[in-house]
């Protein structure tokens, strides 16, 4: 999946004039590659991917998305307090999604901020 991801986006760069749906394509494969890469578990590549994501602020998948997935990936690497800016940011985000469908991105976020406590806790 990443290396079609990676083969599309190369397509994508080669346009010379995209159109506004072309640019909400390619944020749309650079935000599921670095989702796809959180799932490998190469931050580094996936924060580069994310750092490209430019969406708007507000309902179903938005920039809180991005947002949260940065903060899941500055978790992984033990970047605490970076993952807890980001997460309680994501937390406020009323109607941003992780998928289409859902699950909402504040719920995940407070998920993530009490186990970020419970953590600093132990």
């Amino acid at each position: 999946m990443i290396t079609e991801l990676n083969m599309q986006l190369a397509r994508q760069r080669m346009r010379e004039s995209p159109s506004e749906d072309e640019q909400r394509y390619t944020q749309a494969l650079r935000l599921n590659l670095g989702a796809a890469l959180i799932a490998i578990g190469n931050c580094p590549a996936a924060q580069q991917a994310l750092s490209e994501v430019r969406l708007e602020s507000g309902r179903g998948i938005s920039q809180a998305t991005v947002d949260y997935l940065r903060a899941v990936c500055y978790k992984q690497v033990g970047q605490v307090a970076e993952a807890r800016a980001l997460f309680e940011a994501a937390s406020q985000a009323q109607g941003a999604l992780l998928t289409e469908h859902g699950p909402a991105i504040s719920y995940l976020a407070r998920l993530e901020l009490l186990t970020l406590g419970a953590a600093a806790q132990k």
